[in-house]
């Protein structure tokens, strides 16, 4: 079901994003009538790129990191803004905003990290117990390969 959402989902996104990039080549205005959603789509690309760079440093203190991604994606969020025109009057709720999305989106992430965690710590005992029992087959002298 999980994969069903996701897909659907996809394809929903790319089914906008397409209609709005023929209605801004078919109307040839092309720098003046950007739709929101390929602004959104540009931010949210500048953010991953940004984030990919912010996870190649590495602190002993990990709030610092995250501090550092939370500052990145507000930075990103506010030149965004400025350089697509958006209303940011109230900058202190825009950042409220950021935070409470960024916060939504570390729990998401930990509990994918949590079931990551709990399904290879349950392989790790699987493959324990298949090979106690192939030990245990080869103390007693039973072996899969006689011939």
């Amino acid at each position: 079901m999980k994969n069903f959402i996701k897909n659907w989902l996809i394809t929903f996104a790319l089914i906008v994003l397409v209609n709005n990039i023929i209605s801004n080549i078919s109307s040839m205005d092309y720098w003046g009538n950007i739709s929101p959603h390929i602004e959104i789509l540009f931010a949210t690309l500048l953010i991953r790129l940004s984030l990919l760079l912010t996870n190649k440093f590495s602190c002993r203190y990990p709030i610092l990191e995250y501090l550092l991604e939370f500052g990145t994606v507000t930075a990103v969020v506010f030149s965004c803004g400025w350089l697509f025109g958006w209303k940011m009057d109230i900058w202190w709720l825009v950042i409220i905003i950021i935070a409470l999305v960024y916060t939504a989106a570390y729990m998401l992430d930990l509990v994918k990290t949590g079931r990551d965690i709990a399904y290879i710590n349950e392989q790790i005992k699987l493959r324990r117990s298949e090979t106690e029992k192939k030990n245990e087959k080869s103390k007693n002298g039973d072996s899969d390969n006689d011939c």
